[in-house]
Formats: C-alpha cells, structure tokens, sequence
C-alpha cells in the first residue's frame, strides 16, 4: 500500500516539475524560434528590395545545363529544415552579400544566376530552385547538408539567403537547454524519492502501530472471550428457566464480540502478508459447499434461490480463503435479499466471472465505493444487521490477493445487486 502511495506521490509531483520545465523551457525556445523566423524574414525583405533598388552588384552567371541530365540522387533537398546531401557550404562566413538571386522562365528553367559564391556549381542552383518550384510556396527554408536557406518568391524571381548563423545558435540553444534541463529533472527525481521516502516514514509508522495495537488487542480479547463463552455453557445448563433468557442475550453478545475479534485478526493477517496457498481450487465445488448449508435459512427467511454454475473451472490460490470470499458474499446476499437470490459461475477472456445476485433496495451511488471501506456501514436500515463492516473489505482483500477484482452493480430503489468476482484462469 505505502509503495503504491510512493510512486503514485513521485509520478505527480515529477509530472507537475516535468510539465513546469517544459513550459518554461518551450517557452524560451518559442520566443526565439519565432524572432530568428521574423529577423531571418525582414532580412529576405530587405536584400529583396535592395536588390530591386539595384543597390547590391553580384557577378552573373549565364543558365547553362549541369552535365548532368537529371539531378542526381546525392543533390536531393529535402523540405524545410531536414537534412540532405548536397555541396559543401563555402567557408564564406557571414556576409551581408550572402544573397542569391535565381531568375527562371515561364518553363521554369534557370536563365540568370547572381551569387556571390563562385564555389558553387550550376547543379547546386539547380537543386534549390527545383525545389522551391515544387513547393509552390510563396516563402519558406530548407537545410542543405549543414547550410540553412531562407528563400522568397514572386513571379520567376526567386531570392535565397544564407541564414545558418542563426539557425545554428537556436539549434545550440536547444541542445544547450536540454543538456541543463535533463540533469535538473534528474536531480528533482532523486530529491522528490528522498522526500517522499521521509514524508511516507511517519504516516506508515502510524498505520503499522495502528495494526499492532488492532492485533494485540484483538488476541487479548480472545481468550477472555473463550472463558466468558464456557462459563455461558456451564450457568445455561444449571441455571432456572427464566434465567435463560438473560444468558442467551449474553451468548449472543459474546457470538458478536467473537465474530469481531476473528474479523480484526484475520485483516491483521491479510495486511501483514501472511503466506497463502497456491493449488488448485474448482469454485463451483466451493460454491456448492458455502451453499448447501444455507437452504434452511432461505426456507426461514421465505427466499428462492438460483445457481447456475459451470462445471471445471480451476483457478489457482489459497482454497480457505476463496472459500471465506464465497461465503462472505453469499452471506451479503442472503442479508439483503427481499425475494430472490441468483448464483452463477462461468468464463470469459480467461477469466472465472462469479456473480452473487439479490433483489435487495439496492445500495446509493454515493455510497458504492465506500462499501470496500472497513467499519463503513450504509443507511441506517442497513446498520443493525449483525454486521461490523469487515466483510467487503475482507472480500476485495482476498480478490486483489488472488490478483483478481471486484465490482458491484447496485442503484438504490432499483431493486438488483449484482457482486462480480473475476479471477484469473
């Protein structure tokens, strides 16, 4: 229990910092993500009109055929920003000249390259406007090998810039916050894991005191309550008829403190993670056993009863303790039902599905998942049953322990309560 209570306290706590992280972090790299887009922008904008104004010179290079036909396959360009082979960049730096001015005709062919990079052959210039061409988009980048190209088109002119030295400083910021953020998220986890480990320590502290006094107490009271039942057994066979009411409201009081005592050592037992069995067991042969007994109770209570159980179905456990599950839940059947009680054990995806079902008032939506609570009793007409509230919790306990669950279908003024035990093959 305090394991699970650990992680699940480690997992919110490293999902609200990882998610604070995150935001912070993405929001950096947001803002300046979308600066280097709007200064690379304005700079395409201003050599564009520049250029336009006639105010940059660049040598002109004739459209000439590449020597080869078609592109070939180490020239691919990707889209924006994905990596492709291609030329070398030219160790040109970082230029305010690092424009490229592509014209092309009505047949989208090359006819006027002005570059300032004499390095760069005409299969090159090929590649980028090809690829420009094909995106039909009016503005856009794309990566060659590690040069980053930010291009503008209007009509058959076509504009590229050389914008690698920022996308280079944003891709340096990335890696350099994920090398800070990985560590920080690290350092965090093994805080938290020391912090829930001290938070945990008093509150299982309390509980494992809180189970020791239950189980001390509860074997104190055993053995006063074995005297108190034999001396009941001795003064009811020698004591006057009208003593014998009195000493029966006592032997049944005792019975109730009896029941209790063995209730509280057995979820003692159970919390403590006592070893169990693990063989065998055919539950339509322990339904049959928990259920045979009872018809003298259904004759006297003026219930019918249903079962219908499939034969050879084996799961694997402790057979005293399915057969306390069993009984616990026909019990709670018989409790609660007006007229009529069904019993039916059957398969489905591997599984046993055994279903207890009573024609009861039904149990409140509010209230259905407080049942499995220990002590928690329902509305006041169910509280003065003969129960204490042990025994659902005693049946998921033993379900969960099986590595099975649990469920109850109910609604109050409905009419039907259906338990649902699935346990595995």
């Amino acid at each position: 229990m305090f394991k699970k209570l650990r992680t699940r306290f480690l997992l919110v706590h490293m999902g609200i910092v990882s998610l604070l992280v995150a935001v912070f972090f993405g929001s950096l790299l947001f803002i300046n993500y979308n600066n280097v887009e709007r200064s690379t922008d304005r700079r395409a904008d201003m050599a564009w009109n520049a250029h336009h104004r006639g105010e940059f010179s660049f040598s002109v290079a004739e459209a000439r055929p590449s020597q080869d036909a078609q592109r070939p396959p180490d020239r691919a360009i990707d889209s924006f920003y994905t990596v492709a082979s291609g030329p070398s960049r030219p160790d040109l730096g970082f230029l305010p000249s690092n424009e490229i001015f592509i014209t092309v005709d009505d047949a989208q062919q090359i006819v006027q390259v002005e570059s300032p990079y004499e390095e760069l052959d005409n299969t090159f210039y090929e590649n980028i406007t090809e690829s420009v061409i094909k995106g039909d988009a009016a503005r856009g980048g794309m990566r060659v090998n590690d040069v980053w190209l930010k291009y503008r088109r209007e009509g058959n002119e076509l504009l590229f810039i050389d914008v690698s030295p920022e996308f280079s400083f944003f891709y340096g910021m990335l890696t350099s916050f994920l090398m800070i953020a990985l560590p920080l998220l690290a350092i965090i986890f093994l805080l938290s894991l020391f912090l829930s480990n001290r938070a945990i320590k008093p509150i299982e502290a309390s509980f494992n005191r809180q189970k020791e006094f239950i189980a001390d107490a509860s074997h104190e009271l055993k053995t006063p309550l074995a005297a108190i039942t034999t001396n009941l057994d001795v003064l009811t066979g020698t004591a006057e008829p009208a003593q014998q009411k009195w000493l029966g409201y006592i032997h049944s009081e005792v019975r109730r403190m009896t029941s209790l005592t063995n209730s509280l050592l057995y979820l003692t037992k159970m919390d403590y993670g006592g070893e169990w069995e693990n063989l065998p067991v055919d539950l339509g042969k322990l339904v049959e056993d928990v259920w045979l007994p009872l018809e003298a109770v259904l004759f006297e209570k003026g219930l019918t009863a249903e079962t219908d159980l499939a034969e050879k179905i084996t799961v694997n456990g402790d057979g005293e303790q399915l057969r306390k599950l069993i009984a616990i839940l026909t019990d709670n059947a018989v409790r609660y039902a007006e007229s009529h009680i069904r019993i039916t054990l059957g398969e489905s995806q591997n599984h046993a599905l055994l279903r207890f079902e009573n024609d009861g008032p039904g149990i409140p939506e509010a209230e259905r998942e407080k049942i499995w609570e220990r002590f928690y009793r329902g509305d006041r007409a169910r509280q003065y049953d003969g129960g204490y509230g042990l025994g659902l919790p005693m049946a998921k306990t033993i379900t969960e322990r099986h590595k099975g669950k649990i469920t109850c279908e109910s609604r109050a003024g409905d009419g039907r309560t259906v338990f649902t035990v699935r346990l595995p093959l």
